[in-house]
């Protein structure tokens, strides 16, 4: 009988060396929405169970993504069949893509992401060959699961979270060229960059995920970011010269003020000498898509912290 081993591909990588600690560490969360069919339930399983076997046959990587993005479409048509009486059968995958879109069930700005994804599940219809995605599946796998997960959760939540984001990120920006100066305690900080990440408005009290960076030394070379303060805050407002307030998740008071209704000059000049000598750095747009980078893996955190709290674990 022969006995399974590891596929050797995964030697490159870390934490791979038995299947515990693949499973553990390497493999992604698979999660379900209690709301969810049994015919969508099912398929979740398997998905799961591929890249628990892909680490005995590394191109199961990439039938795991494909079975998710076919599983997404499914869920689709179910739910647009419940939420409109009506058949999908005549109706196209870009047609339900851009139907729950654009009436608020993805937790997601950018259609792009389910455009990438259909493009990959057109592709590996319509072509005889295809290039193998490998772990970078793994990625796509968990934004798929999470899609098929948002389409249960309540669309007026969503929009309300997604409407006082793009409306608190336009009230900061007003502020951005001139910084800010943040106040945590006792401690004082000067900010060049706030970014609203995520909004929780499915418990009692609101959870606001908010990113600053703080400004960081500058060098001629090798300049690294500096550590971004993550900061959870509940008891939030935002006063009309845009300075927000709340408590951290240690219960700091946090005051967050905008440069200019900052009293002390010598901050103001300090921020804006940083700033002047920041432009002029030749690795700027690399830190600062650095930064994006961190964003993006910031607010994928939050929004799976909020479905994790409604779905079941698999």
């Amino acid at each position: 009988m022969e006995t399974l081993a590891a596929d050797p591909i995964w030697d490159v990588f870390e934490n791979t060396s038995t299947l515990e600690e693949f499973k553990s560490k390497v493999i992604p969360k698979v999660f379900i929405h209690p709301n969810a069919s049994k015919n969508i339930l099912k398929p979740v399983q398997v998905i799961k169970k591929l890249l628990v076997q892909s680490f005995f046959e590394y191109s199961f990587t990439d039938v795991a993504m494909q079975y998710s993005i076919f599983t997404l479409e499914k869920a689709m048509r179910e739910r647009y069949e419940e939420t409109t009486n009506t058949s999908s059968k005549r109706h196209s995958f870009k047609f339900l893509i851009d139907y729950f879109f654009d009436n608020g069930y993805f937790e997601v700005f950018n259609k792009e992401v389910l455009t990438q994804l259909r493009n990959i599940r057109n592709g590996n219809v319509h072509e005889v060959e295809h290039s193998q995605a490998g772990i970078i599946a793994f990625n796509k796998v968990s934004t798929t699961i999470d899609l098929i997960n948002d389409l249960y959760l309540n669309p007026k939540y969503r929009k309300e979270r997604q409407d006082y984001l793009i409306q608190l990120s336009k009230r900061l920006d007003q502020s951005q060229n001139d910084g800010y100066i943040l106040r945590k305690g006792d401690e004082k900080f000067i900010i060049f960059k706030v970014l609203p990440i995520f909004l929780d408005n499915i418990q009692d009290l609101n959870l606001l995920h908010l990113i600053c960076v703080p400004i960081f030394k500058l060098l001629e070379s090798n300049t690294r970011m500096p550590a971004l303060f993550n900061m959870f805050l509940t008891n939030f407002s935002l006063d009309n010269n845009n300075t927000l307030i709340g408590t951290d998740e240690y219960l700091n008071e946090i005051i967050l003020n905008p440069m200019n209704v900052e009293p002390k000059e010598e901050n103001k000049i300090k921020y804006k000498i940083w700033k002047t000598d920041f432009e002029k750095l030749k690795e700027n747009k690399t830190l600062l898509f650095s930064l994006n980078s961190s964003f993006n893996t910031a607010f994928t955190h939050s929004r799976r912290e909020l479905l994790l709290k409604e779905c079941t674990l698999i």
